[in-house]
């Protein structure tokens, strides 16, 4: 693929030509970090097996079994 180099000693990725340094490495010990982490995930399964029940738990921290009536569309939260 072009644009994407990874290395060992850390993981620096490029695309588009602009690095992006991920974990710290030799070259960038001292790279600041922002405290906020944004991630997205993506559940995918069939009907009834908690997909829902498991984004609860993750966004909340609490278990809900039986709470949901099913998901038609998308749900989604932010946390």
């Amino acid at each position: 693929m072009a644009g994407l180099e990874t290395q060992s000693a850390g993981l620096r990725v490029v695309q588009n030509g602009r690095p992006t340094s991920l974990v710290p490495n030799e070259d960038n010990k001292e790279a600041p970090y922002d405290d906020a982490i944004i991630h997205k995930t993506i559940l995918v399964g069939d009907s009834g097996v908690g997909k829902t029940s498991l984004l609860v738990q993750f966004d909340q921290g609490k278990f809900q079994a039986g709470a949901f009536s099913a998901t038609v569309g998308i749900g989604f939260t932010v946390s």
